[in-house]
């Protein structure tokens, strides 16, 4: 009789009382229809919640149809809840590249290129070479200096700017010279984390995305809090994460014009309320309204 009550004393010392989480609203699903332009117009984009979530599923998706009427409603839908049959091309698993750091003891900056397109499924060459030829001469690179500089790896997603990183399942196709050629896929932005956290020595090395513009990681500062929340449980500290965005430029005849911000300086500027500027204030009022 003691030990039942032992038991159960302990079975109700782990017990937590769970509430459901409430359902995703209209704000949850990233953009407006019609219906809804005036209360997203009422909100500052700061303050958009993170992802972007199906009307009826509520499960997070990286490619939500803007405008689809469902039981004479206009509702932003997923491509399963828009057909009403199962889509069977998504995969919750991935498998990821074998990466062999480079032999040294010195401390790495571990440069990842991270692309989204959300009109299309490929991205030009011209666009990787852009990327590439700026991260190998910029001279304002981050930990220059004191770190080896090791080029990772590309990824590619064709995904919504308005999802979450974790979302961004479906992978952008590699240029191909051959249209004979079998077709090979970036690893998609779901795997950023993972990669780099099989490959980086917490502590030692730095990490540095290398981007465009940050449109091209999301178009949400709250993503990008997310995301940075996200590598600090992967054991990432936020000021050993770098965003390196070289602006519109091409490598011959445009100048560059550089943006260098800390994982840390980002979250800071968020919570003071700095402007973040994600993307030109034309796109803004494409993707928020």
């Amino acid at each position: 009789m003691i030990l039942k009550k032992q038991l159960m004393l302990t079975a109700y010392d782990d017990y937590e009382v769970r509430y459901p989480k409430r359902l995703p609203g209209v704000i949850n699903s990233g953009a407006s229809t019609i219906a809804t332009e005036s209360f997203f117009r009422e909100i500052p984009m700061n303050e958009l919640p993170f992802g972007q979530f199906c009307q009826i599923c509520h499960e997070g998706n990286c490619r939500l149809y803007a405008v689809t009427y469902k039981n004479g409603k206009l509702l932003r839908l997923c491509k399963t809840c828009k057909n009403e049959k199962l889509s069977c091309g998504r995969s919750e698993s991935f498998n990821m590249e074998f990466i062999m750091p480079p032999k040294t003891s010195s401390p790495l900056n571990l440069i990842f290129f991270p692309m989204r397109s959300s009109t299309g499924d490929e991205v030009s060459m011209e666009n990787i070479r852009t990327l590439y030829a700026f991260a190998r001469t910029w001279s304002n690179m981050p930990h220059l200096e004191t770190h080896v500089q090791w080029i990772v790896e590309f990824l590619g997603s064709h995904s919504s700017g308005l999802a979450l990183h974790s979302d961004s399942v479906w992978a952008i196709s590699k240029p191909s010279m051959d249209d004979e050629d079998p077709k090979e896929y970036f690893q998609p932005m779901r795997t950023l984390l993972p990669q780099i956290r099989s490959v980086m020595r917490i502590g030692i090395d730095k990490i540095t995305f290398v981007l465009s513009t940050i449109a091209s990681f999301t178009v949400k500062t709250s993503n990008l809090e997310k995301f940075i929340d996200e590598a600090s449980q992967f054991g990432i500290p936020p000021e050993d994460i770098n965003f390196v965005m070289y602006g519109s430029s091409t490598v011959s005849d445009v100048i560059f014009d550089p943006v260098h911000k800390t994982g840390k300086e980002l979250l800071k500027d968020m919570k003071e309320q700095i402007k973040v500027k994600l993307m030109p204030d034309d796109e803004a009022k494409k993707y928020a309204f």
